[in-house]
């Protein structure tokens, strides 16, 4: 268990560093702007001063022009890929409610001593899928044709695995970091940040799954969806498929090789950094061409 909830912080760890990644031109020129009032009398409190002079006490067309080609059109897409992902998800979830059956008795018992009682939907359809989906309250959601293959062992160690997603709605995380991939992923940091989290999250789930069953019989679970599985849900919708980053995982609950996550490299890292750099030369530069 302490494995497990290591894994989740270092999930959570790379979700919070793709988000605030994502955010920092935009953080760092609010905060240039507004450190005046944090350091009077200095050099930074002047040219913050200066800057946040000609940001709101005085048109300055050329910045707002930078900043409207520079910051805006990024956010935009951020914006309209979460309007997009949670209208996919609300969709999905309406079309979803209307067509799960009830699990067998028995498989209903089990769910219900992981404290996952009304939460495990299961689908008739004729493809193998297992994952969390939703946003306010998820659900986990499972078809007939992957219920047909697991054994009872198996299925309880998939739910565990499902239900560490869905305590730490990581649908939701999921639907973020898609929403912020699409707008911020011209800042190489961001992408690599998110990927380590989309790897992280799956090692947290199986460390948490196999506290309380069999790694291997986790491991034959994942095999049997690998081998016949297939995907009923558009990428746009905010879940958490239970074949993410597959092989690594094998590798982790079969022989127990410690997961290597994507981290940033140095070119990714200085690359955001010059990215970052530039922007904040172009809204300098056309802020010395609005005060001439």
């Amino acid at each position: 268990m302490a494995e497990a909830r290591r894994l989740r912080r270092l999930a959570d760890a790379h979700w919070w560093a793709g988000v605030a990644a994502a955010a920092l031109p935009l953080l760092l020129l609010l905060g240039l702007v507004w450190a005046g009032r944090l350091v009077p009398g200095t050099a930074v409190g002047a040219f913050a001063r200066w800057c946040r002079h000609g940001l709101f006490g005085r048109p300055m067309p050329w910045m707002w022009a930078s900043i409207a080609l520079l910051v805006v059109p990024p956010a935009l897409r951020a914006m309209a890929s979460t309007w997009r992902r949670l209208a996919a998800t609300r969709r999905f979830c309406g079309h979803l409610a209307g067509l799960t059956g009830e699990l067998p008795r028995p498989l209903a018992e089990r769910a219900g001593r992981l404290g996952l009682a009304g939460r495990v939907r299961l689908w008739p359809a004729p493809v193998v899928d297992v994952r969390t989906v939703g946003l306010r309250r998820p659900v986990i959601l499972m078809t007939t044709q992957a219920l047909e293959l697991l054994s009872d062992d198996e299925f309880e160690a998939v739910l565990r695995h499902e239900c560490a997603h869905l305590r730490r709605a990581d649908p939701l995380k999921v639907l973020v970091a898609g929403a912020l991939r699409d707008g911020f992923g011209w800042l190489p940091a961001v992408a690599v940040l998110l990927q380590g989290f989309e790897e992280a999250k799956e090692f947290a789930a199986d460390a948490w799954a196999a506290a309380g069953s069999s790694p291997r019989t986790l491991a034959r679970a994942l095999v049997k969806v690998l081998l016949d599985g297939s995907y009923v849900l558009p990428p746009t919708v905010a879940a958490a498929p239970f074949t993410g980053t597959a092989e690594a995982r094998l590798a982790y609950l079969i022989e127990g090789r410690p997961p290597a996550l994507a981290l940033p490299g140095w070119r990714a890292l200085v690359g955001s950094a010059g990215l970052s750099l530039l922007l904040w030369g172009v809204l300098l530069g056309s802020c010395v061409l609005s005060l001439r």
